[in-house]
């Protein structure tokens, strides 16, 4: 990352908050999902976000992608804010602001052949006339390391890894500036993890995008991510560069989160 690149997305005193009752009788709790959260991901950068289940790390990644709708706060991308935005100027920015999930399986139609799969956001977002389809589809299987011919198969027919090389050429299709990678690997095999983790950082270069990347395993940021940002109970406890912050952290919830995965260099 260039230490000279701008911020693309700078994210303000982000809040989301529920109220919640366990049964008609109980009290009304305040959740503070996500709460006053501040942090900023620049040009190219692969920015980490990292806690444990229920941190508020999925939440923070719909409300960026304006899923959800924010209670406080600004998501500034391109000097626009997305909590001001309308539905329509949202979607045509659909296409700049892309998630890849955990397990692709869930949202590849198992009725569809991945040639089908990988026309459906070409088609939605007009990247390429009716004429360009097919060899933007071999494109994007080249660069997920696919080949031609896997257009003809269903989802069933390939392995876990193989889809969700499908799922990252679905949201690549676009071509897209930000890329929200939610735990991509932590559904597959440890031997097929390092190969999309390979593969996400070689796009990354070649495609000149920009990731946040959430994860609770701290052995996958340290491979892909610039800087990480710490979340605890909806806060961001500690954000700076990865290797500082794994080699020295400050916050005593960094530490204990660091020490419980016995992370190892």
């Amino acid at each position: 990352m260039n230490r000279e690149s701008r911020d693309l997305i700078t994210i303000k005193n982000l809040s989301k908050h529920y109220i919640v009752k366990k049964n008609i009788f109980a009290k009304k709790n305040l959740i503070k999902a996500v709460n006053d959260v501040s942090f900023e991901i620049k040009e190219g950068e692969s920015l980490g976000l990292i806690g444990e289940s229920g941190c508020g790390k999925s939440t923070t990644a719909s409300l960026i992608l304006n899923l959800i709708k924010a209670d406080e706060g600004k998501i500034i991308y391109k000097n626009m804010d997305l909590t001001k935005i309308n539905d329509d100027v949202m979607r045509g920015l659909r296409k700049e602001l892309q998630i890849i999930f955990q397990a692709s399986q869930g949202t590849l139609d198992p009725l569809m052949t991945i040639d089908e799969l990988l026309k459906v956001p070409l088609r939605l977002h007009k990247i390429v006339d009716n004429s360009g389809l097919d060899s933007e589809v071999i494109r994007l299987l080249n660069l997920v390391e696919l080949s031609e011919s896997d257009k003809y198969k269903y989802p069933h027919q390939m392995s876990g890894g193989q889809r969700q090389r499908i799922g990252i050429a679905r949201a690549i299709a676009t071509r897209p500036s930000f890329i929200i990678c939610d735990e991509p690997v932590s559904a597959l095999d440890v031997s097929i993890q390092g190969q999309i983790l390979n593969l996400l950082e070689n796009l990354r270069k070649e495609l000149k995008l920009t990731y946040l990347f959430i994860s609770h395993d701290l052995k996958v940021v340290k491979h892909l991510c610039d800087r990480i940002a710490v979340m605890n109970s909806g806060k961001i406890v500690e954000i700076g560069q990865t290797m500082k912050i794994l080699d020295k952290p400050k916050e005593e919830y960094t530490k204990k989160l660091i020490s419980s995965q016995l992370f190892s260099s």
